[in-house]
């Protein structure tokens, strides 16, 4: 019984359905990381998903976009690694050095007003990351994905956090550092349910009321009727108030993705891709103003135009459109799909693990981690750098395994096991480049010889 009242509880957290007074805490080390305690549900509501899209008949994942979700969440994740703890002490400094009320921890008040508070504040700074272009390079990753599923929240860009953070920081004038702390977390939870198309629209009230998926799938879609519209995390009410709310139209559904079509799965182009045309455009543009402009204007911005660009310069996108989607040939998609398998279950031991690792084998195995999300995503790409990248990577993992083995062991005989299980796939996917491009070179002589 006790299990089920604490998965319900948890599974409340997805939805910010919670017991204030339960979750007061004096000290910034007694708040809970909640981010763990819902990662088993996000798991199992990733499956539902697919379930649910069988019965409805909606199309189900498609294996390299979702590996690519994955990828871009692993990444952001491991960016926080050099920095963790970092936005908490400087919001708790903010607060202890220059407060101007003093709120009480332990009230259920505080505990709401930082409900709204924290909301408010995401708002405007989801707002600003549309509205300046350097920052829009940086959010962009996230409006990629072409498809609406339980896996695309994860596609985000490793600079993201702290765009969001520091959107914060005011808010240390009078919050307390465990309330605020709370409220990060679990406002950034609730919006991943929004990333669905499985559920229609709620009742009026609540659409009303709360940014649903509804409201959210039109923030997603790059009709020009839901460009820049519906901001809010948590509430709908202010875009409603500030007048960038737009419904989800079930006469024009919305297409997801950016209106210019991002043309890869590779982390390392998708989220450089909008900072390359700032560059570009920096440079070609010409007069200081303008220059400036391009930086911290909107991205539809140009000469003679208002900041955010004229919106009927946006193409309107057809109905049907083609997903980027490369066909891998079967044996690749093998291979995408076990090593895969064998980095999401790293990356989870690697997470869970942080507080007792030291410091090399936590670099180590992230560094790596990385180099794999990159390298696969090459192949994901069907990217002539692939095979190079991907043997590099397979004879890189024993360098890393030399590095951490010897404190990996001391976890027992489960992670020794899963390690030699590693050595073999590497060394198997070693002969298996080798044999592919001695493959390839001996077919080219022999159409050579018989020309």
């Amino acid at each position: 019984m006790e299990v089920v009242q604490e998965t319900a509880k948890r599974f409340g957290y997805l939805f910010y359905v919670m017991d204030p007074r339960a979750h007061n805490y004096e000290k910034i080390d007694q708040v809970k990381d909640y981010y763990k305690e819902v990662a088993p549900l996000f798991f199992v509501t990733i499956l539902l998903e697919q379930v649910v899209r069988y019965y409805q008949k909606k199309p189900l994942w498609r294996m390299s976009d979702t590996i690519s979700n994955t990828f871009h969440g692993f990444l952001m994740d491991l960016s926080k690694i050099p920095f963790k703890g970092a936005e908490v002490w400087v919001y708790a400094w903010i607060y202890k050095n220059h407060r101007l009320i003093d709120l009480p921890w332990d009230s259920p008040w505080t505990w709401i007003a930082c409900w709204f508070i924290t909301d408010f504040c995401y708002y405007w700074m989801h707002r600003m990351i549309h509205q300046v272009n350097i920052l829009w390079a940086i959010h962009e990753t996230h409006h990629t994905p072409e498809d609406m599923m339980f896996t695309s929240p994860m596609r985000n860009h490793i600079f993201l956090l702290p765009i969001h953070w520091i959107t914060y920081m005011p808010m240390a004038l009078a919050i307390p550092p465990t309330t605020y702390l709370v409220h990060y977390q679990i406002s950034i939870i609730y919006q991943y349910w929004l990333h669905s198309e499985i559920i229609d629209k709620l009742p009026a009230p609540l659409e009303y009321v709360l940014s649903t998926p509804s409201h959210h799938r039109a923030h997603h879609g790059r009709n020009r009727r839901y460009i820049d519209k519906n901001f809010g995390g948590f509430l709908i009410i202010w875009d409603r108030i500030f007048g960038t709310f737009e419904p989800e139209d079930p006469e024009e559904k919305p297409l997801y993705g950016c209106t210019t079509q991002m043309k890869s799965y590779n982390p390392l182009i998708v989220q450089t891709r909008h900072f390359k045309n700032i560059w570009n455009r920096f440079w070609e543009i010409e007069g200081i103003g303008n220059k400036l402009s391009v930086i911290f204007k909107g991205p539809g911005w140009s000469p003679g135009k208002p900041w955010t660009g004229n919106i009927e310069d946006i193409p309107h996108p057809p109905p049907h459109f083609e997903k980027y989607d490369p066909q891998l040939p079967p044996l690749s998609r093998c291979y995408a799909f076990i090593h895969f398998s064998f980095l999401v279950n790293a990356y989870y031991m690697l997470a869970l693990n942080i507080p007792v690792l030291s410091k090399l084998t936590t670099g180590t195995t992230a560094a790596f981690i990385a180099y794999s999300c990159i390298s696969m995503g090459f192949m994901l790409d069907k990217s002539r750098y692939a095979p190079p990248f991907e043997f590099l990577r397979c004879i890189l993992y024993f360098v890393v395994d030399k590095i951490i083995f010897p404190e990996v062991r001391s976890f027992g005989i489960a992670p020794v096991i899963v390690m030699y299980a590693n050595r073999t796939l590497a060394a198997m996917s070693i002969a298996f480049w080798i044999s592919l491009y001695l493959y390839e070179n001996l077919r080219k002589i022999y159409k050579e010889k018989n020309l």
